[in-house]
Formats: C-alpha cells, structure tokens, sequence
C-alpha cells in the first residue's frame, strides 16, 4: 500500500526545491488568484485614462545628417557607398555622444538664448543654465538609421516650432563640433608622427654607424663571409680526419694478425689485407689457373709426362713467388701503419687550430649580428612612422568622415498617444501585470495541489481526498452541527469520508484495527476536522465509535461539538481525577460518542506517555467498535508520539494548497523514527476542477432517523408541500448553498437547526425539538434513574460506582434497542452485553426479582433512547 518516500534531492520528485515548473501549480494559482488580473486592468486602463487626460501633449522634429566615407586615396569616389563602406559601431557610437553631450547642449542655449524664455522648462521660476542644458539633453535622441548612413537628431517638446529649432540647431552645433574635433586631432597627430619619424631616422643613422665602425675595427669587409670560409675549412678537415682513422684502423687490425703470422707465408696469405694486395691478388690468379692446367694434363697423361713435369715446375715457381710476396706485403703494411698514424695526429692537430679560430669568428659575428638587426629594426620602425605620417597628411587634405544635412527638421509632430490608446496599453500592462503575479507566485508555491504530488512526496497512498466544503476545511468557526457527514450527507465531502471509512476497513481476516488517528504535520490541515466526520461516518455505518480529542494543547472539538470549553476530559481522567464513565459525553449522531481534551495540563506530552493513557484506550476498545483519535501536528510537538505506536490504522492529513512536501515528510520521518507505520494520507480541503455533484440514490435513505431531534411532517411556507419523514425531506430537498445563512433572521453558527432548500427554492428550517429536562418524559428518566442507583447502592456499590456503571449501561445500550446490531459478535458487543448482565445481577443483589430488575433497566433504556 506504501511505498518508500522519493528523495528529496531528485528533481523530477513532487518536492518542489529543483523541480520543473508545475503546470497543475500553475492553473491552480490561476484559479485562485484570478481576480487579480481583472482588478489591475481596470486599475492600470483608469490611470492610464486620467494620464491621457492630464498630460501635455508632446511633438517630435527631425533633423537628417548624411555620413560619408571616403577612401584613403584622395583619387577614390567621395560618394560611393562601394568605395568606403559605413562607417563601424564605435565610429557611429562616437558620433551619436558627440551630438548629445552637455558641451553642445550649452553652446545651443547660447545659441537660441533660451535663458531669456522664463517658462521654456515648463516650471513656474526661471530656468537656470545647467537646467536649461539639462532639459535639451534629456529631450534630444540621436540614432544611426539601421542600413543607411543617416543620423537622426529627434528633439521632443509641446511646441512643435520650438522642436524644430531645437532639432536644427543640435544637428548644426554638431557637425561644427566634430568638424573641429576631427581637424584638431589630425593635426596634432601628424605633428607627433613628424617628430617621431625625426627621432626613428637618427636612431638609425646611429646604428648604421656602429656597425660600421665595429667592421673596421675588425678589419674585415664581410664577417659573415669569413665565418663561412672558416666553416667550409673545418667541414673538410673533419672528413679528412675521419678518413684518416678509418684507415689506421684497418691497418691496425691487419697488422696484429699479421704479428700472428709473421714467418708462415701460407698463413699470411689467409689474410684478406695481404690477398687483396695488387702483387699477390695476381700471383694466386696465376697459381690458380697452373692448378688447373696440371689436373687437366693428369687425366691426360702419366705422372712422368713431360708436359706434367713442365707444368709442375712452372706451379711451384708460382707458388714460391707468392709465398716471398706475402711476406714483403706483410712488411710493407707496418710501414703503412705508421705512416697512418702520423697522418691522423697531424690532421687532428690542424682540425683542433681550425676550430679555435671559427669560435673566434663566430663570437666576433654576433655583435656585428646584433649591430645589423637594430639596423633592421630601426629601419622598420622609420619606415612605418613615414607610412603613418603620409596617412594623416592625405587624411588631413581629405578627412574619411564628412557630414552634410540631408534633411533640415521642419514642425514636430504629435508622438504621444491618443486617450484610447494609452487607456489599451496601460489595461494590458495590468493585465500582463496580475498574469506576471500569477506565475511568480505559481514559481514559489511549493504546497502540494494533487494526489499525484502527495503521494509522491511521502510514497503513501491517499485513502481519501475532501473536498473543500463551505468555509474552509480547517476552520476553526465551522461547528461539529455544520459538518458535511452530519448536515447533507448528499454532498461531495460526505462521500468523501464515507470513502476513507472503506479504505480504513480492514480486510476480511486480517487484523482489527479498532484505533485510528488522525494527524497534521504543521497544523491547520483539518485533522480535528476529518477527525470528526470520519467518526460520524463510522457511527451511521452502525459502528459503535467513540472520538476522542487528545490534542491538550489547542483542543477544539468540544467548543465544535458543545459550545463549551473546560469540561471534564482526557486529561482529567488521565491525572486519575474521574472515571471512563464521566468524561464520555453523548452526540446528536448516531452511535457516537465523545471524549473532549478535558482541563489545559501544563505538561500534555508527559501526561499522554501515562501508562493510564494505555488503561484508558483498553476501556474504550471494550465498549467501542471504533476509537478516533483526533491528536497534535507531529512536526510542531511530540505529543502525538508518546502514544502513536499504540494506533493501529494511522492517517496523515495534508492540507491542498498549503502543506509543503518538505513539512510532510519531515513530519513523516518523525512518525517513521517512533516506530510509527503510516496507513496513508487523507488530502484535506482539495479545490476541484469541477464542482462534485453525486446523486441521492448513492446515500442511505435514512439522513436523519433516530435523531430524536426533528418533528414531521414539514412544510414548505411557499409551495405548501409536505415532507412526511426525514428520508422524503433529504431526497426532494438540495442544500441551500453558501450564501443561505444570511436569509435567517436569528441565525448563528451554533444553532441545531438542519436548513435545505425546497423545489420552490424556498429555504426550510427544521427546528429542534427543545430538550425535556422539565416535562414530564424528563421527570420520568430522572425518577427511573434515582430508583435503579438505591437499588445498586443497596447491592453494596458506593454512590459513585453504582452512578458510573449505570450511566455507563445507559449510554452503551441506547443505540442497540432498534434491532440487531450487524457486529453482535464483535468484542465490545460481547462487552456490553458483559456489562449488561453484571448490572442485573447487582439489581437483583439488591432486592429486585431478575426479571423485575431487567424489566425496569430496559425501561429506563428506552427512556434515555428518546432523550434529546
């Protein structure tokens, strides 16, 4: 049935803090505020009426400057919009101050001598100057027309004639001015390009001159080609040096094989350095072609041939050479390397002096460097003050910016608006102004405004939503006879409670829920209010109820229901002061009971956490069906709390419109913290769409039966139509509507009269039967009453106890003499009938026959059944 509350920190919650804007808050603001934007319409178009009427009219003149751009070259069109383009923002932003500044304003009072006009201001002494230049600058406007060229000079004043001298007069001054500015300027600015162009020129004839020098204290015409040179020169003694040791290297390596070697000359020639050597290369080709020649002769002839005997000598001579050979190469290399080596020491010895002297090159090359960049960069600097100066010079024959009136200003005429105008405009600026109100107040009412949002906001369901009913739901002045449940049971508030009185009924074999409590979270959510009907509901279902106000702090059921305040009550009872008996107190409802706040306790939170708080809610479960607790907003004291947990169905009250998600579940997490499970929520006060209209063949048809209170038949003084009994008066009647109690003479909002409204929408008034305490029915209930107390005193009951049972009896067992009760097999059925029988038995104890004593206790129940 519930479910966990939303986060307070999720956005798209019902809470409200981060939430998009509400629409349902929105169309309910509306609603409520409606009224708002038809008073400040009607408000805004009458001010603006007596505005229209009261005020001076005003004229406006134009005065038209045309802008011309003109190219850089004077040679370029002067009026060829292609050539220049407009004029930039800031240039047009510049020019618009120059025509609305104080200088100018002042130069044309002069100029118009309107110190001598004693009533130009409109004010009754004479202006002085600084109000005169005030007034011409708060009335002139100038504005760059957007896609042309044209400035607008707009002076507005009563006097069209006036305007217009204004108008020329400002846009005269004004290109007078800028023309002078302008020229100025110019002026001044190529005089300082001159005298900077003068000192960027010696400054490089300077530099140019230390350079110079600095050469030929170097002795050089071109230093940078002698850095060059010098480079080159170390660029090839760095190859030759490499060269150089790549040969010692390979020499060294061929030389400690060689060592290896040194008198094997078959060994030496397995050396590569040695083979490859010109000589021996071609001795072993030589060898190697006689190898050849003598393996072809042996497979020709014998070993003795002469041929193969030639040919062997011929090989061995060879190879005899060869091997002398290798050994004069293997000689000649060491020779080679140490010619190597003198060769590599000699060229790094030359490459080392060679590097010394570019260092020396390079380091007298970088203040010539220097020297020649300062000439560059003077130069640079010279030539760009000799390009701006040659601007401003052409500048100053040929300005870029000319003016020229294209539109002298003639009469003003009329700009402000006519009546009706301004009585429209000021009505929708009141209009837009209350719809404005509307939405900021929709933007900060973070109440909740819909079922939807409640039960998102605490993750409860609402059992029942009431609508609102007459005054509102919480009002305090609203008495327990004007109740919706008790007055006409035919509206939309009464179904509304008879909903909740299902909602809370527990399901078949579940668990009793005989306690209910209805709680606020802040207050004024009605709780008292639904408190109180929801018992009433509960009675008409044949429920035996008992409502009990534990709110000791603002009680207020008993001024509702009583007319009273300060009678005996819960706290009464509570500080042992009297019995259950006595602070019940009987309701014109049916099968309900009260028990009132009782006497103001200084301390009520310590009272209800009483273990006869408990004792008490035992008595009432016994002889009650049902026991509503109307208590304390949780979120504004802790009485509530002490005795919550002992509640089985709980009902959270939320006022439409004005309880805030974050008060409801701060209050919520209170209950949640106390143990305390919450069944769901009750929406108080709810302000529908539509008005709620239910038809009668949806109520009882029993309204007002065994009430004892109304005499019928009824008739209607216009029509004469008779109402024979309270179900026919309630079917064929409506209520008579909000207004109703004004067409009462001797009206008031205690009065126990029912009002309805006939066909003939005549009111009808159904006065109550007056009590009988002094007829003769009341004399008979006080004699039954006296003869059944001496009776249970001589039973052995003292005065009080015999009093509190038998009144106790009385009260019970005045609602079940019209039939069986439909929960006869219910706990505090089986109570009463307990308390019944034990007070036969102490008549009988005290002198009466059984049947004599129940006879008589019958009697005197039906007396007080018949008791108003």
């Amino acid at each position: 049935m519930s479910t966990s509350p939303t986060d307070p920190t999720d956005l798209f919650s019902g809470s409200g803090g981060g939430a998009p804007f509400d629409v349902t808050t929105l169309l309910f603001t509306a609603r409520r505020l409606f009224w708002l934007p038809l008073i400040l319409a009607p408000l805004a178009a009458i001010g603006g009426y007596i505005y229209a009427k009261t005020s001076t009219p005003v004229y406006r003149a134009l005065a038209e400057i045309r802008l011309e751009s003109r190219s850089m070259t004077p040679a370029a069109s002067t009026s060829d919009p292609n050539s220049a383009g407009t004029t930039s923002p800031e240039d047009q932003n510049t020019i618009i101050r120059t025509f609305v500044n104080p200088v100018m304003a002042r130069e044309v009072v002069k100029k118009l001598k309107l110190a001598e006009r004693p009533h130009f201001t409109g004010g009754s002494r004479r202006p002085s100057e600084d109000d005169l230049v005030a007034f011409v600058m708060e009335h002139t406007k100038a504005n760059i027309v957007v896609g042309t060229r044209l400035l607008q000079i707009a002076v507005d004043y009563p006097d069209p004639y006036i305007a217009m001298e204004l108008a020329n007069a400002m846009a005269e001054a004004g290109m007078k001015y800028e023309r002078d500015q302008r020229a100025i300027a110019l002026r001044e600015n190529v005089q300082y390009l001159e005298d900077e162009a003068k000192k960027l020129e010696a400054n490089l004839v300077a530099s140019e001159m230390r350079l110079n020098d600095y050469t030929r204290t170097l002795g050089s015409i071109s230093i940078d080609q002698d850095v060059n040179i010098a480079a080159d020169k170390l660029k090839d003694l760095n190859m030759r040096s490499t060269e150089a040791r790549s040969k010692r290297l390979q020499l060294e390596s061929s030389y400690r094989e060689i060592q290896a070697y040194r008198e094997n000359s078959d060994a030496l020639l397995g050396i590569e350095s040695i083979r490859s050597a010109p000589g021996v290369a071609s001795l072993i080709s030589k060898s190697n072609d006689l190898k050849g020649n003598l393996a072809k002769l042996l497979q020709r002839y014998r070993e003795g041939n002469p041929f193969v005997i030639q040919a062997k000598t011929e090989l061995a001579e060879v190879e005899k050479t060869l091997r002398q050979q290798a050994l004069d190469v293997a000689k000649g290399i060491e020779a080679d390397l140490a010619a190597a080596r003198r060769n590599e020491e000699d060229v790094a010895a030359e490459k080392a002096e060679q590097e010394e002297k570019v260092i020396k090159v390079k380091e007298e090359s970088i203040k010539s460097n220097v020297l020649r960049r300062q000439i560059d960069a003077d130069r640079l600097a010279y030539e760009a003050a000799l390009k701006r100066l040659n601007e401003n010079l052409s500048e100053t024959r040929s300005q870029l910016v000319m003016m020229q009136m294209s539109g002298p200003a003639g009469p003003g005429y009329m700009v402000s608006m006519s009546t009706g105008k301004t009585v429209g405009v000021a009505g929708l600026a009141g209009l837009f102004l209350g719809l404005g109100l509307i939405v900021l107040v929709a933007q900060f009412d973070k109440s909740i405004k819909s079922v939807e949002s409640a039960e998102s906001a605490l993750g409860l369901s609402v059992l029942s939503a009431v609508p609102r009913y007459g005054p509102a739901s919480a009002d305090p002045a609203l008495s327990f006879r004007d109740y919706p449940v008790v007055l006409d049971r035919c509206c939309a508030a009464a179904e509304a409670f008879r909903t909740l009185r299902v909602a809370i009924e527990p399901p078949v074999g579940g668990e009793e829920n005989a306690v209910i409590l209805l709680v606020g979270a802040a207050g004024q959510e009605g709780a008292s209010f639904c408190a109180a009907n929801l018992a009433v509901a509960l009675g008409q279902s044949g429920q035996r109820t008992l409502l009990v106000d534990a709110d000791l702090r603002r009680s207020s059921l008993e001024q509702r229901i009583f007319d009273s305040v300060g009678q005996y009550g819960l706290s009464d009872y509570l500080t042992g002061r009297v019995s259950f008996p006595n602070i019940i107190r009987s309701t014109p409802a049916e099968n309900v009971d009260v028990v009132t706040a009782g006497t103001p306790h200084a301390h009520p939170a310590e009272l209800l956490s009483k273990d006869a708080f408990a004792t008490f809610l035992e008595e009432a479960r016994l002889l009650y069906d049902r026991v509503v607790f109307d208590a304390a907003p949780v979120g504004a004291v802790s009485d509530t709390l002490r005795f919550a947990h002992l509640c089985q169905t709980i009902c959270f009250v939320l006022r439409f419109g004005k309880t805030t998600p974050a008060v409801a579940r701060r209050a919520f997490e209170l209950l949640g913290r106390g143990g305390v499970k919450v069944t769901g929520v009750v929406l108080n006060n709810v302000s529908p769409a539509f008005p709620i209209k239910l038809g009668h063949q949806d109520f009882p048809e029993e309204v007002f039966s065994n009430h004892g209170k109304f005499e019928f038949p009824v008739h209607c003084p216009s029509c004469n139509r008779t109402y024979e009994s309270p179900e026919d008066f309630v079917r064929q009647t409506v209520p008579p509507g909000p207004e109703w109690t004004s067409h009462i003479s001797g009206w008031n909002e205690h009065s126990e009269r029912i009002v309805r409204r006939c066909n003939c929408n005549t009111l009808i008034v159904l006065p109550p039967v007056m009590r009988r305490d002094n007829s003769t029915a009341g004399a008979k209930r006080r004699e039954a009453f006296a003869e059944l107390m001496a009776t249970l005193e001589k039973s052995g009951l003292s005065r009080d106890e015999a009093r509190t049972n038998l009144l106790l009896t009385l009260k019970m067992w005045r609602s079940e003499m019209h039939g069986e009760s439909h929960r006869e097999n219910s706990d505090a059925s089986q109570q009463r009938r307990k308390l019944y029988d034990e007070v036969l038995e102490r008549l009988a104890a005290g002198g009466m026959s059984r049947s004599s004593a129940e006879a008589k206790l019958l009697h005197a129940i039906r007396i007080w059944q018949n008791a108003p």
